[in-house]
């Protein structure tokens, strides 16, 4: 079992630790600020490292300094149990949104997808837009084929007589070749799903339906799952989960009760990309980011959002929320920073973004990146789930 992490003196910030005998040590870092608390942390306290290494993928977790009269205490942390509910090993999953059937963009997000050997797409709403469910099958077919695990969650243009009872049908046609893959519920709609040990909801969260309903459905899913790796997807967004102009569609509350489950919150709705840092609440603004920008932690207390909105339709413009300071990645067709770091020469493309779980021989690791049609890879990160 590798070491804990230290606590540094005075200033309630852990230090970043490491794992002898794993991969790397560190999996969230010093973060520090005031008010942070994650798993049984004292306020101010931040996770400092997670070795991974040892039998079983046990993590030893140190936990940062807790500031008393002006001295800091490092305290160690315990083992996490050997984990027998996470995915197969090295599960690949891409994650879009709002991509329409446009030659030469949709397509060509999918053409990547393939390349990149994602075992499942999930695509967090706006399917075919003006073109109908008929023209967005074929699309899906003629690259990826029918039997290929693609599942969605109802986006604003996708509702009523824009054809999500055939959008709905076609997902349950394609869900019915898919051996390994079942859901229940209403189908991207309020529905969950399980794939090769990953977890995942469906919800139309903002887009229809009552969102209390939807909030105790996602709440009552989540403490029912025994999957390690667990996700929440949905197409709408709260103003400050977005980087461009949307207004709040989808309460806190609903985040929160991803939060409260250690699922990843995945959504879509602004055609642009953007993924936070570690956050542990979403009662305001930073909303206890955490760790270092391209590490992050997943707890029942902590997650990370992102939306993935440059499937094919278009890409937009930057739009300023505060300081931004929650924000570790932001990819418009204006302003590109990646893990806190301003890029200035470069030209926004469509993309998709991925997840790979239980790497490295690790079931509680994961590694995410961008990439775009023009193999650019604007965002690069690690997860480190830390859940019992």
């Amino acid at each position: 079992m590798p070491p804990a992490g230290t606590g540094r003196a005075g200033s309630g910030a852990g230090t970043v630790g490491t794992g002898a005998g794993g991969a790397a040590g560190g999996a969230a870092g010093a973060a520090g600020g005031a008010g942070s608390n994650l798993a049984g942390m004292g306020m101010g306290g931040a996770v400092a490292a997670a070795g991974m290494g040892g039998a079983g993928g046990m993590i030893a977790a140190g936990f940062g300094g807790i500031g008393v009269g002006g001295m800091g205490m490092g305290g160690a942390g315990g083992t996490l149990p050997p984990v027998t509910n996470s995915t197969m090993p090295d599960l690949k999953v891409a994650f879009t949104g709002d991509m329409a059937v446009r030659p030469g963009q949709s397509d060509e997000v999918l053409k990547l997808i393939k390349r990149e050997r994602a075992h499942l797409v999930l695509h967090a709403g706006d399917l075919g837009y003006g073109d109908g469910p008929v023209a967005f099958e074929n699309q899906l077919n003629s690259v990826l084929g029918d039997t290929y695990p693609y599942f969605y969650s109802v986006g604003n243009h996708d509702t009523g007589n824009q054809g999500w009872s055939t959008y709905q049908q076609n997902m349950q046609k394609r869900l019915d070749k898919i051996p390994e893959a079942s859901c229940t519920g209403d189908l991207g709609v309020r529905s969950t799903c399980t794939y090769q040990g990953l977890m995942f909801i469906l919800s139309g969260v903002g887009t229809v339906g009552n969102t209390m309903a939807h909030n105790r459905y996602i709440s009552n899913e989540l403490s029912k799952s025994d999957q390690l790796w667990e996700i929440c997807d949905w197409h709408k967004n709260h103003t400050d989960m977005q980087v461009g102009g949307k207004s709040t569609e989808v309460e806190a509350a609903t985040y929160k009760a991803c939060l409260d489950g250690g699922a990843i919150v995945a959504t879509a709705h602004e055609h642009s990309y953007g993924r936070t840092f570690t956050l542990t609440n979403f009662r305001g603004r930073p909303y206890g980011k955490m760790g270092p920008p391209d590490m992050l932690t997943l707890s029942e207390g902590s997650t990370f959002v992102f939306h993935s909105g440059i499937g094919g339709s278009d890409i937009r413009v930057f739009r300023s929320h505060g300081n931004n300071s929650w924000w570790a990645t932001i990819y418009t067709s204006d302003r590109f920073v990646m893990n806190g770091m301003r890029v200035n020469n470069f030209s926004a493309n469509f993309g998709a973004l991925f997840i790979t779980f239980h790497v490295n021989g690790n079931p509680r690791s994961a590694e995410g990146y961008f990439k775009t049609i023009s193999n650019d890879t604007i965002d690069r990160f690690t997860v480190t789930n830390m859940k019992p």
